[in-house]
């Protein structure tokens, strides 16, 4: 079952203008594995562990072991339900605030399973923030963001990254 973000009563509250739409959603799709994906996944790091050793590249071999770690937390961590929310003066992803001046243009990506919405902002690392809709009307979240920003008509299909990371399922 995924886990709640908490809100914390102590933080301050800003004004961030009137909520024009909210929803809540996961923060991202969690990838079902079967066992074939597990057996793949192992014979791979077995057969690079074996090479590593072979080739006494041992860094190969820490490396692969993290990797097996950092796949294993993934595995076992469920996606918190987050708070979306269209407002004023930006958008609410949970407990951050992105003011649509530093937000450069959005685009949204329905195709079921994957449904998102996507934004552009001016950061030099991450300039990409996805959000799930799930259920929401996409036609209904294109006109509120149309006043304050610009569509990318030309993205209809998601990242790289988040087709690699959907296909290998992690």
């Amino acid at each position: 079952m995924p886990q709640n973000q908490t809100n914390n009563p102590a933080a301050p509250q800003e004004n961030y203008g009137e909520i024009l739409m909210s929803w809540r959603a996961p923060e991202y799709e969690k990838q079902p594995k079967s066992r074939n994906w597990y057996i793949a996944t192992f014979s791979v790091s077995a057969f690079l562990v074996g090479s590593s050793i072979w080739m006494k590249n041992y860094l190969l071999i820490i490396v692969v072991a993290m990797f097996g770690i950092v796949l294993y937390i993934l595995n076992k961590k469920e996606p918190l339900t987050l708070d979306f929310a269209l407002m004023e003066k930006g958008v609410k992803m949970g407990d951050k605030f992105y003011p649509y001046n530093t937000l450069q243009e959005f685009w949204i990506i329905y195709d079921p399973p994957v449904k998102t919405l996507n934004f552009k902002n001016n950061r030099t690392f991450f300039p990409e923030i996805s959000m799930q809709i799930t259920d929401q009307n996409p036609v209904k979240i294109r006109e509120i963001l149309l006043p304050f920003l610009d569509e990318d008509l030309e993205k209809t299909e998601e990242s790289t990254t988040d087709r690699l990371s959907r296909l290998l399922k992690i």
